[in-house]
């Protein structure tokens, strides 16, 4: 799995494959020993990341089989839900800026503990219009029993989907 993802970024252009082969030709130019550094560290990183990702998978497949629902419907900036299931649930999201206005917006996806009156940020987006009103996309993981929100800075930011996968 690791691998795959690995490859896949290749392919998305976080690394490409000549960086690695050009800087592999000659080690003993200090330039290409330096590069080769800066990919090795760049690559740890990322293996670093798909690891974490690989482990919210699994940590989340635990517990029998799930299904992705489509709620975008049924929720909206600001307002506090509960996980109500039987297990932890990914909750992605995908955000846009709505076009009203120039600007940028920026979204954050909290958690809250139910015996805590503090919530904890998992993940945050940035959505502008300078970027040709391009979407980005948020995701986390909310334990059973757990408060979740969606937050925008301003009202820039545009839900146009959200997906929580759960028993």
């Amino acid at each position: 799995m690791k691998k795959a993802i690995l490859i896949a970024t290749l392919l998305l252009g976080h690394v490409s494959v000549s960086d690695l082969v050009n800087a592999q030709e000659r080690p003993s130019v200090q330039g290409n020993y330096d590069k080769i550094n800066a990919l090795t560290d760049r690559l740890d990183a990322l293996e670093h990341q798909v690891t974490q990702m690989q482990d919210i998978v699994d940590n989340v497949a635990i517990g029998g089989p799930r299904t992705w629902s489509d709620v975008t419907a049924l929720r909206n900036w600001n307002v506090e839900y509960t996980n109500d299931t039987l297990g932890d649930m990914v909750v992605a999201i995908l955000v846009s800026q709505n076009g009203c206005c120039e600007g940028q917006d920026v979204v954050y996806f909290e958690v809250r503990d139910p015996s805590n009156s503090s919530y904890q940020r998992l993940s945050h987006a940035k959505v502008s219009r300078r970027f040709n009103e391009q979407g980005d996309s948020l995701i986390g993981v909310v334990p059973a029993g757990y408060y979740y929100r969606l937050l925008r800075a301003t009202s820039r930011a545009s839900l146009d989907k959200w997906h929580e996968l759960s028993h």
